[in-house]
């Protein structure tokens, strides 16, 4: 009679049964799976399991042992419920019984499945985000097949992006940010990866063995799509990318050279003249390194006063006189 009364309160599924034969359920077991009482009683239970869980599930059950796993029911309507089975060994009526707690999973599952979307996906465009793409492009580029270990990355950065937020406000460059992220994911393929790496900037990875011909037309077609305007504010605005491109295993083993160079490419489309793409080089990363040393050698030496400054007369050679001068 208590045990009657502890299943009618429970919130949680319950079921007994002897030698894999239900004998009792209570009511919210009974709802989760869509049958009666009358239903349930004499079948087998092992019918109300998730076809693929089945095995694992006799081989619990030939433990005999009182213990906890995840599973699946299926629902009277086809439907697949996530379940937690807490099995306990109890004793009915003089017979040896199974006592199994059926717990729903499906709100905690959702609840993870958030928290990880969120841990992995920019806010704004629901992009992945920075880390998550770099997990994920590390594994790719170390895929077991060599179909896997190819393909291409396309860092992509706004021109002059900040004039719209300085114009317009951050709202409308936020607005902005988020159009231009569909218009990537609805340009490029479903195995295709897109993140927004931090602030104006972009990454698209195209895995597969890609031709050149094909990774420039994927860029080029990125380039056409970024620059249509935008209706901002009642005012169509448009901007410009810069793309760079780097391929592997051509011009990086890992991610993060990868990324390097793909925006070392990035900064040369820029330096020549912005709103177009160009592949990487290594002199790419040479000429921004020599000019990394250069600034800081410059810093350097106005710190130790190392430079004189010095006036140089111009004059006019026909007769000599002065007519100005320079600083050097």
């Amino acid at each position: 009679e208590r045990l009657s009364k502890f299943m009618d309160a429970s919130v949680e599924g319950i079921v007994f049964h002897e030698d894999g034969v239900i004998t009792d359920a209570n009511l919210p077991l009974q709802r989760l799976v869509g049958y009666s009482i009358d239903e349930m009683l004499g079948s087998k239970a092992i019918d109300f399991i998730a076809p693929d869980q089945v095995p694992r599930a006799m081989e619990m059950v030939a433990k005999g042992s009182e213990l906890s796993y995840e599973s699946a029911l299926v629902h009277r309507d086809g439907s697949r419920i996530p379940v937690e089975f807490i099995v306990r060994m109890a004793e009915r009526g003089g017979q040896p019984q199974r006592m199994v707690i059926v717990r729903d999973l499906r709100t905690a599952l959702a609840q993870r499945a958030r928290i990880q979307h969120l841990a992995e996906h920019d806010p704004l465009t629901n992009l992945l985000n920075r880390h998550a793409f770099m997990e994920r492009l590390a594994e790719q580029m170390s895929g077991s097949r060599s179909r896997e270990r190819q393909g291409a990355l396309l860092f992509i950065d706004l021109d002059h992006f900040k004039r719209v937020n300085d114009s317009l406000g951050h709202v409308a460059g936020d607005l902005l940010l988020q159009t231009l992220a569909q218009r990537l994911v609805a340009l490029l393929r479903s195995s295709d990866l897109v993140a927004r790496f931090g602030g104006d900037e972009f990454v698209c990875l195209l895995p597969g063995a890609l031709q050149q011909v094909q990774v420039e037309d994927v860029a080029a077609k990125l380039l056409a799509a970024l620059a249509e305007p935008v209706l901002l504010e009642g005012r169509p605005i448009s901007v410009t990318p810069s793309v760079g491109i780097a391929r592997y295993p051509q011009h990086a083993a890992n991610a993060a050279d990868l990324v390097k160079h793909a925006d070392a490419a990035m900064y040369e489309a820029k330096r020549q003249g912005r709103a177009t793409h160009r592949c990487y080089d290594p002199l790419f990363s040479q000429r921004a390194l020599a000019a990394l040393e250069l600034e800081t050698q410059l810093t350097q030496a106005i710190a130790r006063g190392e430079f004189v400054l010095h006036y140089q007369p111009q004059e006019r050679a026909h007769d000599g006189v002065v007519v100005g001068c320079e600083a050097l």
